[in-house]
């Protein structure tokens, strides 16, 4: 099915679906690494691109859909990872605000 076929709000859901699912799984196995959520984000970012869906508003939503304080702590660091220069590791998780 191209790409064009698919609604933008229908891509976001699925997309928010999928991260949030991996996310929650992978902390049920226990906290995941900040490298493991770096590449979940990174694939759901691209994600975003190919089907046009604002990746910031996607991490807001992602955010206030996550319960676990684990996967909250984890993504804020792999954020900070991803904004860092240089692309530099941050090795432990930010605490929350």
């Amino acid at each position: 099915m191209a790409l064009e076929l698919w609604f933008r709000e229908d891509a976001r859901h699925a997309l928010l679906t999928v991260t949030l699912s991996t996310l929650q799984g992978a902390v049920a196995n226990g906290t995941p690494n900040v490298s493991y959520v770096r590449g979940v984000l990174d694939s759901a970012r691209g994600a975003c691109v190919a089907f046009g869906v604002d990746f910031v508003g996607f991490v807001r939503d992602l955010r206030a859909l996550l319960a676990s304080r684990d996967v909250l702590g984890v993504l804020e660091a792999a954020d900070a990872a991803l904004l860092a220069p240089g692309g530099r590791e941050v090795t432990r998780p930010q605490p929350l605000a």
